[in-house]
């Protein structure tokens, strides 16, 4: 009876240890590493390495550049789900025929890419080129992930776009560029004393005060500042008027500021 039960524990032992081996074998990852678009999995990340919301497009705009800014590089993140190796790993990326942005006269974008030795992601550079037609109609510069012996990018899942609601791809994205200025929501407020609205007036006031082109969509400036910079660009006007150049608007009238001016 004894050798019986040593006997069908022996076996039980064999089993387990089996199943055990099974398991470890399920466990151990190989083959080539799932390859995607960091922003539709982990979310855009923002300041201080937090995760702001998941997407697969976004926009860019060179409304708020001088003219004299004619290229700008916007970094695309892509990471894998796997190990890291001790060798640098090239991946596949290609310009997909939707997009309407030409590659080479609206943008460019290496031609050989990598994940680099010891890590998990790789920042995609995206050269964006200002041209003339983006002032009309924005552009769509649109990007896919391919599979090569290192990567897979069959990559799929069911997170939603939280404005469309839309199922997000992690193999795809979207960038679309702009240089269309429209009437920030905020220049009513200074309109008493910058006048209508105009692209060319706004570009102005950054130019002769050598700043940015001020974002006035959300907060309205400082006060002092944007006085002392109003009859920065008012003087100019002034001198050029008197110099019988006077500025004048894209419509031919004579650029003019508000009534408090």
């Amino acid at each position: 009876m004894k050798t019986y039960l040593k006997n069908i524990m022996l076996i039980c032992a064999i089993a387990l240890g089996a199943i055990a081996c099974t398991k470890d074998e399920i466990d151990t990852f190989s083959g080539t590493e799932l390859l995607y678009f960091q922003w539709a999995v982990d979310g855009q990340i923002l300041g201080n390495s937090v995760s702001g919301p998941k997407l697969d497009s976004t926009s860019m705009s060179f409304a708020f550049e001088l003219p004299n800014v004619t290229d700008s590089v916007y970094m695309v993140p892509v990471k894998i789900l796997g190990k890291a190796s001790s060798t640098d790993r090239p991946f596949n990326l290609k310009v997909l025929p939707t997009s309407t942005a030409v590659e080479g006269v609206d943008f460019t974008i290496p031609a050989n890419v990598f994940i680099p030795a010891d890590s998990i992601r790789a920042m995609v550079p995206i050269t964006l080129i200002r041209t003339p037609k983006m002032k009309d109609a924005p552009v769509s510069i649109q990007i896919g992930l391919e599979p090569n012996e290192y990567f897979n990018t069959n990559y799929f899942g069911t997170s939603e776009d939280q404005n469309s609601k839309a199922l997000l791809k992690y193999n795809e994205f979207e960038l679309t560029v702009s240089d269309i200025l429209t009437e920030p929501a905020r220049w009513s407020s200074l309109a008493p004393w910058l006048g209508d609205f105009s692209a060319k007036k706004l570009i102005l006031y950054a130019t002769v005060n050598n700043i940015p082109i001020p974002n006035w969509n959300v907060n309205l400036p400082d006060i002092g500042l944007f006085f002392a910079r109003k009859n920065v660009l008012k003087a100019y006007l002034i001198d050029q008027k008197n110099n019988g150049t006077p500025v004048l608007e894209d419509d031919g009238t004579e650029m003019k500021l508000g009534p408090f001016a």
